[in-house]
């Protein structure tokens, strides 16, 4: 009878090349490798569901095992889909995987590591650290290193970017049944190179730090000291969206051109917060307004993913006349549009903020405010407004005196905001440009003067009669004397009711009052069938406006009648007093 020979396997299968580093006390450190791997070493990572036995764990142990396909695998908003976008940039953070010794299908909760030294075949020295059968780390003197591992006992396991990693796997095993996919062969998804973070966690001395203790421990850190960019941060960064390329044109315009004659520090550009008001109380807008200004009333929203320009973003870059043309195969076809936004827009935002009487007379103060800064700690008390840093280190001593500046001029320009009536709330200018987008939907400048609409002819047109308005005092702030905006503007408790600022309700409100007002003052001028009849339309939609509030106003007055009548009786009293309440206001 032959003997059978006795197969020797190795001690580990499987091994990558990186950069040593180490974070953390002795007994908290935690050794890592940096690098990057091919599409192929994809199959080396794991994701905890796809461990067999994983369904067993408890629900502690479970933080990173179910994958949000959606978020994965949703038609054009998916990761898999902006993988395969031939039109986007390809990058992230690396993945965080951990390193996870595995028995009968459960992670281990402690394993030991020895130190060793040790040379190379080259005689180079070399520091080992290994837990034996399960890894081994080699570390050169300049922190180059090798990892190698047994993936029968150890698994590489993500932490965080398990979402990645799945939509990477997906995109793999598309590339393993095809290998001439055309997306993917349009992205060189082959070649990519996937950066990644490996973990290493041995038991350490300390009592309770178990690995899978230790795993959730960095997941649940990893994950709740993220701090993911605010809206303000998103716009200034995104060169995707248009109406954030607009955003970013124009600041970038105020920021750098000298012929702006609006400063920059009229914005809360770098506010890091989510809240309608500005962080910075020197600032008059939060950058995120200035977007919403783009969407609902200049230039329209973006299309889903903002691949093409959206319908109305057509109309308002007036895409039709641009020569060369739109060719959106075309990978920096948004730069285009930043030159276009420059040539239309700009002139005519420089126009409504220096030009509208509260926002100019708000600059002229700002300006005079700039001019007296002479001093070298009121100038670096301004450089800290605008730019966040006074450009280089403020001397010793000084910094006390620049921060007790930067409160003497916030406090300059909120007694000049206090001055604006209602356009230092978020209404006013809503309600304003609003009605200029009103103006341009319905082409009452380019019908009345057989003009081609440029947006800023009508812009002018409309800043005068806007303005006339505002010296004969239509947009008072004091609700008990301007009766003219009350449930436009003000409830019946002389309060701006929340529906009053949606950016949405605008058109059937404050911005029809203003469309209205600018069509009412040039037909004292000439009586156009234009503008005659879109002043019925605008009255229309205020008339339902009005209508609404005063039905709320008449319900207060007229409840202590509730129980004498039936329901239906009220409700028809309501009505019948709301609609003279309406035609008595839409006289005034």
């Amino acid at each position: 009878m032959t003997k059978r020979r006795k197969i020797t396997r190795p001690e580990y299968t499987n091994d990558f090349y990186g950069i040593y580093g180490i974070m953390g006390e002795e007994d908290t450190a935690v050794k890592y490798l940096q690098t990057a791997i091919d599409i192929d070493d994809l199959d080396r990572l794991t994701l905890v569901e796809d461990i067999s036995g994983s369904e067993e764990w408890s629900v502690r142990d479970l933080f990173q095992r179910d994958v949000d396909r959606d978020r994965v695998l949703e038609k054009e908003v998916g990761i898999v889909d902006y993988l395969k976008n031939q039109m986007k940039q390809k990058f992230f953070n690396p993945l965080t995987i951990a390193l996870l010794p595995i028995e009968n299908s459960k992670i281990m909760t402690s394993i030991t590591e020895k130190e060793s030294t040790g040379q190379d075949e080259e005689n180079d020295n070399i520091h080992i650290y290994e837990s034996k059968g399960f890894y081994k780390v080699e570390r050169w003197e300049d922190n180059f290193a090798k990892i190698h591992w047994n993936n029968k006992k150890v698994k590489l396991v993500a932490l965080d970017g398990q979402h990645r990693l799945y939509a990477l796997k997906t995109l793999k095993m598309t590339l393993d049944d095809d290998s001439n996919d055309v997306d993917l062969g349009l992205v060189n998804f082959s070649e990519w190179r996937i950066p990644l973070v490996l973990l290493i966690m041995p038991t350490q001395k300390k009592a309770g730090f178990d690995i899978l203790g230790r795993a959730r421990d960095i997941f649940v850190t990893i994950n709740k000291t993220a701090r993911p960019p605010s809206r303000a941060q998103r716009i200034i960064l995104d060169d995707f969206s248009i109406t954030s390329i607009c955003c970013q044109e124009y600041l970038e315009y105020c920021h750098k051109k000298k012929t702006s004659k609006v400063p920059l520090l009229l914005f809360d550009w770098k506010a890091t917060s989510n809240k309608d008001t500005v962080d910075c109380k020197a600032c008059l807008l939060r950058v995120e307004e200035l977007e919403n200004f783009h969407m609902h009333y200049l230039v329209g929203f973006d299309q889903e993913e903002a691949q093409t320009l959206s319908d109305r973003q057509d109309i308002r870059f007036k895409t039709s006349d641009m020569d060369p043309g739109l060719n959106y195969k075309k990978l920096n076809w948004r730069e285009s549009i930043r030159k276009r936004y420059r040539e239309l827009w700009i002139p005519v935002l420089e126009l409504f903020f220096s030009e509208f009487l509260p926002t100019k007379n708000y600059l002229k103060a700002m300006k005079k405010i700039e001019d007296s800064s002479t001093t070298d700690i009121q100038k670096k008390a301004l450089k800290r407004l605008k730019y966040g840093i006074t450009g280089g280190k403020e001397p010793s001593g000084m910094t006390a005196a620049i921060g007790k500046e930067v409160d003497n001029i916030i406090l300059e320009h909120l007694q000049n905001q206090n001055e604006m009536l209602l356009f230092n709330k978020l209404i006013g200018l809503r309600g304003v440009l609003s009605g200029y987008n009103l103006i341009l939907k319905d082409q009452v400048y380019s019908t009345v003067f057989k003009d081609t609409e440029d947006f800023l002819k009508p812009m002018k047109w409309y800043l005068k009669h806007i303005n006339k308005a505002v010296r004969n005092n239509l947009f008072d702030d004091n609700p008990t004397t301007n009766k003219l905006l009350r449930h436009i503007v003000f409830d019946h408790n002389d309060n701006i009711s929340s529906s009053s600022y949606r950016l949405e309700n605008q058109k059937n409100r404050l911005g029809a009052f203003c469309a209205l007002i600018a069509c009412a003052y040039e037909c004292n001028n000439r009586k156009h069938p234009k503008l005659l009849s879109q002043i019925d339309d605008y009255l229309s939609d205020l008339s339902n406006t009005l209508f609404g509030g005063y039905k709320r106003q008449v319900r207060t007055e007229i409840s202590g009648e509730r129980a004498k009548l039936t329901i239906d009786a009220f409700n028809k009293k309501v009505e019948r007093k709301a609609n003279t309440y309406t035609k008595r206001h839409i006289n005034l």
